[in-house]
């Protein structure tokens, strides 16, 4: 007889098997969005490039810092900031996202978990034409160090899956978690380094240490300037992402079942 834990364990498994399935689902949710545009998708990218060079102008006439560096930093920082905040603000309505094709077929519902992360993926890639256009306005230009964006996004799309596993359960479970998790990110983007460097906190410096988005962001942040990323910040996304996991997998696990009925 096969058990309750041996059921949501192979919906992990044949979701995590379906790339097709969900990299589709994922376009189409996209698609839907921007149906009957000129732009599409990249409306999207419009308004980032616009939050970036808004943001450029301000603060280093505020700051007085040079206009070509900071740029930089911050496209690459918001770039990194936006795939991780994507996996909370997304992930609260993962589930909701699928409650018509967990109700009308019988498809893993961890489908609409992948589902989300590449969603939130197909987004970071259309955001690397707003770093190929600061690299070239800044005369930078990728480095060796450049390739560790590779590993990095892998380690982040576990991250992201473990993430979309608990905000997922959350949000289908409770409707207070969906505007909680939208201001909880607006607060998380005032106190993590994006328009700002950790430097200038001086002895505060501890703000950014002990926030888990300063070493999200700064995994992705650095290779997109030609940097290493310190090693400190591989080693806290691999303890998030090891967290995450395991609190999603198990929590899917015991409320795999029940899913369909908070819908």
């Amino acid at each position: 007889m096969i058990t309750s834990t041996q059921r949501a364990v192979q919906d992990l498994l044949d979701g995590l098997k379906s790339p097709g399935l969900w990299l589709l689902l994922a376009w189409n949710d996209l698609e839907a969005k921007y149906r009957r545009t000129i732009l599409g998708t990249f409306w999207q990218t419009l308004t980032m490039a616009a939050y970036i060079v808004g943001l450029a102008v301000v603060f280093s006439t505020i700051r007085q810092r040079n206009m070509e560096n900071f740029l930089l930093y911050l496209a690459a920082g918001f770039t990194g900031f936006s795939l991780i905040t994507g996996f909370l603000g997304s992930g609260v309505s993962a589930f909701h996202r699928g409650v018509a094709l967990l109700k009308a077929y019988d498809l893993p519902a961890s489908i609409h978990v992948f589902r989300t992360v590449a969603n939130e993926y197909i987004l970071f890639a259309h955001s690397f034409v707003i770093m190929a256009a600061v690299w070239i306005y800044t005369g930078t230009w990728p480095t060796v160090f450049t390739l560790l964006i590779i590993p990095a996004a892998v380690l982040l799309f576990f991250l992201g899956i473990g993430v979309v596993l608990c905000m997922g359960l959350l949000g289908a479970r409770f409707r207070d978690v969906s505007p909680a998790t939208t201001t909880l990110v607006s607060f998380m983007f005032l106190v993590t380094p994006i328009f700002w460097l950790r430097s200038d906190l001086g002895d505060r410096a501890w703000v950014a240490d002990y926030n888990p988005l300063y070493h999200a962001t700064n995994l992705i942040r650095a290779p997109l300037m030609g940097e290493a990323p310190d090693p400190i910040n591989w080693y806290v996304c691999l303890g998030m992402a090891a967290v995450s996991l395991i609190f999603g997998i198990l929590g899917f696990i015991r409320y795999r079942r029940q899913l369909v009925y908070w819908l």
